[in-house]
């Protein structure tokens, strides 16, 4: 099974990877990047009487994760656009290794309880 450093490890990559290429793209860290990367994050900020608190992001959940995963970026276009495919059974086979690893992770917690 994958440990937990390494999925920390990958996942950083792929946010790496994420950004350098919407910089790529065209798209730079201005007012409209940052909701941009707000919802491609877990947490947002808040300010909560002058003090600024994370909070959970929901539309990480319902935006971010499916404009990840359509790899609609400006440099696959043309040929490029095979590439696309390709990445789109990587994502498939490392989603499948991250629900099989959770679902390890929660049969060894249910199974240590008894």
């Amino acid at each position: 099974m994958a440990s937990p450093r390494a999925i920390s490890f990958v996942a950083g990559i792929f946010l790496l990877g994420l950004i350098l290429s919407y910089i790529m793209g065209g798209v730079w860290f201005d007012a409209s990047a940052k909701t941009v990367f707000g919802t491609l994050t877990l947490f947002k900020d808040y300010n909560i009487l002058g003090f600024h608190m994370p909070w959970i992001n929901y539309q990480y959940f319902t935006v971010g994760i499916p404009k990840i995963f359509q790899f609609d970026f400006a440099f696959f276009g043309g040929s490029a656009n095979f590439i696309k495919y390709v990445l789109y059974i990587f994502t498939i086979g490392i989603i499948w290794g991250i629900v099989i690893t959770f679902i390890g992770y929660i049969l060894n917690f249910f199974g240590s309880r008894r």
